[in-house]
């Protein structure tokens, strides 16, 4: 009976292939380090190959255009942040006051002289124009009468003129009907210029001479004339000096104080002057610099501080020479 008989299989001792530096397939651990160098060198000479052309590589070319040499325009830009101010500024306002109805330009809009900027509203305007014409008219129906008065007073100055020639008139009489003019003249032009801001020529002027010719008459003397002259003068060169703060007709009407009251003019002007600082003082406080646009008239002022004169003038001015 034959028996089949396996042989034994070599095995090895795993101590003596670490010993003779066997793996187990048997490949050697320096052959495998080696070739890891190896691919390590390639890489590092490929690397520094690499290298060597990129710096040694040649510069950009550089092109050069030529052209002939020429006079032209260099512009230059410049940017900037900053304010732009106008080299002339206008403030533009509007002589009346009230409400704006429209609005004719935009902002920074051009316009020339004569263009319309804007529209009031000119209702309450119209308003005031219709007041103002309904006072005129009255003004004129009070002128017309006064007209008529003084052609009366006129007549009774002829006649009084003709009784003083044939020694029938008395002084009381010239006085009283001097002081009746006198005062009706100022009492008509304080009623114009209140309403008006006028002073009437047919009034002031054949006023002054009435009552020129009766102070002359009652007291022949060139206080009379002298005063009016003097007065008048005074006004006169305020109105060269400050033109729209007085008129024609209060320089008219200092005359006449001057004719009427001779040297207690002085009473009548400087009273007129003081009362009218008042208003003008208030409205300055109320409305500053706009004040400026509210006219206050002055003959209202001068013809009160005339009355003023009138009846005690002499008597201040006595009072005042006395205590200095």
């Amino acid at each position: 009976m034959d028996q089949l008989v396996n042989p034994p299989k070599a095995e090895s001792d795993p101590s003596i292939e670490a010993a003779l530096g066997l793996d187990r397939r048997g490949v050697s651990a320096k052959r495998r380090r080696g070739w890891l160098y190896a691919v390590l060198a390639l890489a590092v000479v490929a690397a520094g190959i690499g290298g060597y052309r990129w710096y040694a590589a040649a510069p950009p070319r550089i092109e050069y255009t030529t052209v002939p040499a020429a006079i032209a325009d260099l512009t230059i830009e410049v940017s900037a942040t900053g304010t732009l101010q106008p080299l002339t500024q206008v403030d533009i306002s509007s002589e009346l006051s009230g409400v704006i109805r429209s609005v004719a330009v935009n902002e920074n809009q051009q316009v020339k002289k004569g263009d319309v900027l804007a529209t009031l509203d000119t209702a309450k305007l119209e308003v005031q124009i219709e007041r103002a014409t309904a006072s005129a008219k009255a003004a004129a129906a009070a002128v017309e009468d006064a007209t008529v008065t003084l052609k009366e007073n006129e007549n009774a100055l002829a006649r009084a003129s003709e009784l003083t020639k044939r020694g029938m008139a008395t002084d009381q009489s010239l006085e009283a009907a001097t002081a009746t003019i006198f005062c009706w003249v100022l009492v008509i032009v304080t009623r114009s210029d209140f309403e008006t801001r006028l002073i009437p020529d047919k009034i002031i002027l054949p006023g002054a001479l009435l009552v020129l010719g009766l102070r002359t008459i009652d007291d022949p003397s060139v206080e009379w004339i002298l005063c009016a002259l003097g007065a008048g003068l005074v006004l006169f060169l305020i109105v060269l000096v400050y033109p729209r703060g007085l008129g024609m007709g209060d320089v008219k009407l200092s005359a006449f104080l001057g004719a009427g009251l001779g040297i207690s003019v002085i009473v009548a002007m400087f009273v007129g002057f003081f009362v009218a600082f008042v208003p003008a003082f208030v409205l300055f406080v109320r409305h500053g610099r706009e004040a400026r646009k509210k006219a206050i008239p002055l003959g209202p002022f001068l013809a009160l501080g005339g009355m003023v004169a009138f009846f005690v003038g002499n008597e201040l001015v006595d009072a005042y020479l006395d205590t200095f």
